[in-house]
């Protein structure tokens, strides 16, 4: 007898009854599906080919005062006063 119990109770938690069909979504259901799994792609690419460690190796960061103006240069190798390059 639990035996027809448990057969009630599994057809009535059946997904894929005609009535509800989980496989009858709208195509702009499996659009929109496809559409994020392309966009979490591109995401994980874009990610792992930026995954350097040294993102400022192109870039001279060293403080300097210029000797035409005087200015105190942050960043660079040029005044931004004067245009006077980094003496060496």
């Amino acid at each position: 007898m639990s035996n027809l119990y448990f057969s009630a109770f599994f057809k009535s938690i059946n997904i894929y009854t005609p009535d509800n069909n989980i496989l009858a979504m709208g195509a702009s259901l499996y659009f929109f599906v496809v559409i994020m799994f392309l966009f979490i792609g591109v995401v994980i690419m874009v990610a792992r080919s930026n995954d350097s460690e040294n993102f400022y190796r192109d870039l001279d960061i060293d403080e300097w005062d210029c000797h035409e103006c005087g200015f105190h240069v942050q960043v660079g190798n040029i005044c931004i006063y004067c245009n006077a390059k980094k003496q060496k």
